[in-house]
């Protein structure tokens, strides 16, 4: 959004956007986020980790397309909404079967991969040993470099494809995922929790036991998976969400919680994010090149600043 901030095309296109109007598009965005979060964690555990992965990319493939072709303010913002609601789908799935398929040694590794793509800092530590997290922590501004050059590029084309061509060119990732997804293995955890245990071995035999049926590792993931169920539904028939709230103790730990995840959105990362085009022009840089310029820069510059922050504190 920052970058088609910075088309004149753009803001022409869609007269002139006020603070408000600007404001309606971004917010749809998460509010799509919420409206789906029920819905693909239903997904997930009644038909299994990958149902609501083709989901939110088939929802994420028709929001750009909509994007793209929109004829009017109302149709982008309804394009707005519906990527927020295909990507609830790919964000609540995607960390769930990462981990339930990764290999021992490297869960930790490739869940701070995937949480790094492009996320804050501070979000991602919450789920990331620190140590794992400035390892590869460096790329976490891809994502934005990508967008931002991508508007930088097309800025110079005289007509509304100067902004629909990077709207459309948000569906070349997910396309590429839906077209390799279905080599995906389903998540072993979700088969031996739905009676699907041998299917969970021969899934865990092909990818943790190189192809041995034998192997103590695959007999102890099972073993561990199965008794981790077994404790989880006994935690489940003896508690509820007014638990959260019982007792000082527990009332303290939710009020972190809420806290945590609130503020962690409220340090003005999210100005600089979605309103940096007006940012600019209150210190007067109004010419679009300009702002497409910056735009893209800054993304760089986090990138590097992000590799020099995650060596400094590894060392």
């Amino acid at each position: 959004m920052n970058g088609l901030q910075t088309l004149k095309q753009w803001r022409t296109f869609f007269d002139q956007p006020t603070k408000g109007i600007l404001g309606t598009m971004n917010a749809m965005y998460p509010v799509g986020k919420i409206f789906g979060v029920a819905l693909s964690a239903f997904l997930g555990d009644r038909f299994g980790r990958k149902v609501p992965l083709y989901t939110g990319l088939s929802i994420l493939l028709l929001g750009a397309a909509l994007q793209g072709a929109a004829k009017n303010l109302p149709m982008f913002i309804i394009a707005r909404l519906i990527l927020g609601f295909g990507t609830a789908f790919i964000a609540q799935t995607s960390p769930i079967l990462i981990t339930e398929l990764a290999y021992p040694t490297h869960r930790g590794i490739v869940t701070s991969l995937y949480f790094s793509t492009y996320v804050s800092m501070p979000d991602v530590r919450y789920f990331c040993p620190s140590n794992l997290v400035t390892d590869h922590s460096t790329m976490q501004y891809i994502g934005a470099i990508i967008a931002a050059w991508t508007t930088y590029g097309t800025f110079r084309i005289p007509n509304n494809y100067a902004w629909r061509i990077p709207s459309i060119l948000q569906a070349a990732i997910p396309f590429g995922q839906i077209c390799l997804a279905w080599v995906v293995p389903e998540s072993p955890r979700w088969l031996v929790a739905n009676g699907r245990t041998e299917q969970a071995r021969r899934v865990l035999v092909t990818y943790h036991g190189a192809g041995d049926n034998t192997s103590p590792l695959v007999a102890f993931e099972l073993k561990e998976i199965e008794e981790s169920i077994k404790l989880e539904r006994i935690a489940n028939s003896q508690t509820s969400w007014f638990d959260l709230f019982k007792g000082a103790a527990n009332r303290r730990r939710t009020a972190i919680a809420g806290i945590v995840g609130f503020y962690g959105s409220w340090t003005g990362n999210a100005v600089i994010s979605y309103y940096l085009v007006l940012i600019l022009r209150t210190i007067g840089i109004d010419d679009t090149p300009s702002q497409a310029l910056v735009n893209g820069l800054l993304q760089v510059f986090n990138f590097l600043c992000s590799v020099v922050a995650g060596k400094i504190e590894e060392c």
